[in-house]
């Protein structure tokens, strides 16, 4: 272990020390993980955000805040390091104990279900992923309404495990619900909006109607251009999608639009 590390670890876990003491350490400590993980050093990262755990989970007890919040960073830690099954069983745990202290509709809950659901879809395991993602939309809609952005983003983020679990007649069904009430409340140029019509191409793919995701795409790849720019990963993907129903179509001789910066040419 490096010896600055070494150092961090010890200072952020002294349990001989007073209390005003333990609350400004495990501070420190919290604070030099996050700046581990800042600095894309997630397996030291990893580590002090461990031993910080065991450090408040012995003297702050299991369900203090501060105990879950330094769980939910090592989950983190593992999940940047591509640790999903070590994550995601850390995270059945924290999600337990977080409906008991917090509640189910609290934000570190949902964010803890969010994690498992990328963990579970990582691991393939998508019935499971399918189920803790519809919990997650029941809690939004519950909490913050129906047109809420969150809830939005969650019914859509939904469809997308949905296409994971192959079950494309339902996934399209689903966004293509989503996609009038996002265009009506956050406008067309919203992340959500774009994120909604990109899913929306991806299923039309999937179904097999490759005309109407040609179009999807056409429209969507100048906003993309647009707003997020035409290098954007966003917009590189609904370009090779357009390639895609494009040669499904037997058109393979049409290449798709180059936008530039501005984004104003119609596909």
């Amino acid at each position: 272990m490096k010896p600055l590390l070494a150092f961090l670890l010890m200072t952020a876990c002294c349990a001989r020390a007073q209390t005003g003491d333990k609350a400004r350490t495990a501070g420190l400590g919290q604070e030099t993980a996050q700046a581990l993980m800042n600095a894309r050093k997630y397996a030291e990262a990893e580590q002090v955000f461990q031993t910080l755990t065991e450090a408040r989970t012995k003297n702050l007890g299991a369900e203090h805040r501060d105990t879950l919040t330094s769980r939910a960073g090592l989950v983190r830690s593992k999940m940047a390091q591509g640790k999903f099954a070590e994550a995601e069983s850390e995270l059945r745990s924290l999600i337990a104990v977080d409906e008991r202290v917090l509640g189910q509709d609290h934000y570190d809950t949902l964010a803890a279900r969010s994690g498992r659901v990328t963990c579970l879809l990582e691991l393939g395991k998508f019935i499971d992923a399918e189920q803790e993602q519809r919990a997650v939309l029941a809690s939004r809609e519950r909490e913050l309404g129906p047109e809420d952005r969150r809830t939005l983003l969650a019914r859509c983020s939904l469809a997308t495990i949905l296409i994971h679990a192959e079950k494309y007649a339902e996934a399209e069904s689903l966004v293509r619900a989503v996609i009038p009430v996002s265009l009506r409340v956050l406008g067309p140029e919203h992340s959500t909006s774009l994120y909604c019509y990109s899913i929306l191409a991806s299923v039309l793919v999937y179904n097999e109607k490759f005309s109407e995701a040609e179009q999807v795409n056409r429209s969507l790849i100048p906003i993309q251009a647009h707003v997020f720019g035409p290098e954007h990963l966003n917009t590189l993907s609904s370009r090779s999608q357009l390639a895609k129903a494009l040669l499904d179509q037997g058109k393979a001789e049409e290449q798709p639009c180059a936008v530039p910066a501005g984004g104003e040419e119609d596909c």
